[in-house]
């Protein structure tokens, strides 16, 4: 399980953060003064705001296992 879970985050990874890329109209092929603030926005996006809720989504699970909370018991 473990390792499949590890494969799937290491698909989705890159394949999410093409997907914010897109959407904010960025292109490889362009210089950084060539791109558009909507592109450049999407790149602060997907290299600070994305890594910080699944961080978040991460830490809230792991708090909500049982394994956490029989560890936190006295």
């Amino acid at each position: 399980f473990w390792t499949a879970a590890e494969r799937i985050a290491y698909a989705l990874g890159p394949a999410l953060v093409s997907v914010t890329l897109g959407a904010g109209g960025f292109e490889t092929a362009k210089a950084r003064d060539a791109l558009t603030p909507a592109a450049l926005e999407a790149c602060r996006l997907a290299m600070t705001a994305g890594p910080v809720c699944l961080f978040a989504a991460a830490a809230l699970l792991a708090i909500a296992s049982p394994a956490y909370r029989a560890l936190s018991r006295p």
